[in-house]
Parts: structure tokens; sequence; C-alpha cells
């Protein structure tokens, strides 16, 4: 499959089948994050692949802790907003799913954050190419070091659950490229 076809299917899950995943999908996928670009080559990054379920499950329950704490504290219209397209603080898909990688960044490289981002993007469409699913889920609140004995100098930037997804999606709607990209100046069509 083309890049763009692999870019085209990609779409986010949050149900997952529980039927296991093969250990050589979650290398292949380590293996495309790590062939990324990276700012100076210093490759930023690291990876944790959790599939012990009781880590799961503390990940998942203080994932949930910080959620609630944010939803408590979020403006009016976010809730409004999270609460129309039924957006809640809780967060079955980290246990549901066979796998989570954990992704983290090292905060003393440059263009940690970019870079680790693209390491993702690349995670990402060998996710599709494996026939599996994920969804970029951001912890913030969360501990996620003193869970998995990382190193503080690493900052938790991603989680992938990874499975077979539940349901079948299809596509997600994307802007045209007219809308989108222009030439030598905003608004010029391409």
């Amino acid at each position: 499959m083309s890049i763009v076809d692999l870019a085209r299917s990609r779409r986010s899950v949050r149900q997952f089948r529980p039927d296991p995943v093969p250990a050589t999908a979650i290398r292949h996928i380590i293996a495309a994050g790590r062939l990324a670009p990276s700012g100076a080559n210093r490759q930023p990054w690291r990876f944790v692949v959790v599939d012990d379920p009781t880590i799961k499950r503390t990940i998942r329950e203080e994932c949930e802790a910080a959620e609630r704490r944010f939803h408590s504290h979020a403006p009016r219209e976010l809730v409004e907003w999270m609460n129309a397209r039924g957006i809640t603080a809780a967060k079955p898909f980290l246990v549901d799913a066979p796998y989570l990688i954990c992704v983290f960044y090292d905060a003393h490289e440059p263009y940690p954050i970019h870079s680790t981002w693209l390491a993702v993007g690349f995670m990402l469409l060998q996710i599709t190419e494996e026939g599996l699913g994920t969804v970029t889920y951001t912890p913030a609140g969360v501990d996620l070091n003193r869970i998995l004995a990382v190193p503080l100098q690493f900052k938790p930037t991603v989680i992938l659950p990874i499975g077979y997804p539940a349901v079948d999606l299809g596509a997600p709607a994307r802007r045209p490229v007219a809308e989108i990209a222009f030439r030598n100046r905003f608004g010029d069509p391409t």
C-alpha cells in the first residue's frame, strides 16, 4: 500500500477486539518509529511497550483520575463541547488494547518534541500497514515515569493503545487540498 493510501485509511480507534497482536507487528511499529528523522539525528524518543494487565490497569486508573480532575476544572464551553461528542474521563482502551506503546522524549536533546512526533507519525502509518488500530492519547498529569520506571530526563509524549479495531469506522473526512494548501501566498490556489 502506498503511503498516501495508508494515510488515507488511518483512523483513530478507541475500541479493540481482544484478539492477540503478533509480537512481530509491535517490532515493526517500533522499527518504523526509530527510522524517523530527528533534530541533529539525536533520536530523542524512547518507547516502552506494555502488555502486563496490572500495569495497564494502573495506567488507566491514573489517567482516568487525571481526566476527571481536568473535566471538573475545564471551561464550561469546553465541557459542553466534550459532552456533545461523548468525550468522558473513561479510557477503557488503555486496558482493552492488547498493547500500549508509551512514547517518551529526552528533554535534553535538540527539537525533542518535534522529532518524537515525527516518530509517532511513522508508527501510525506502520500500525495501519499491520492492519491494527490506535489513538494518540496524550496523558496529561499522569506520572508515567514512576509507573514505568523511566528516568526523569524522559518526558511522556503519548500513549498508543495497539490492537485490532472492534468496528470499522471507515476513513475520516479530510479537508480538500484547495482549502489547506496554497502557492506562494496564503489563499492563492496551488
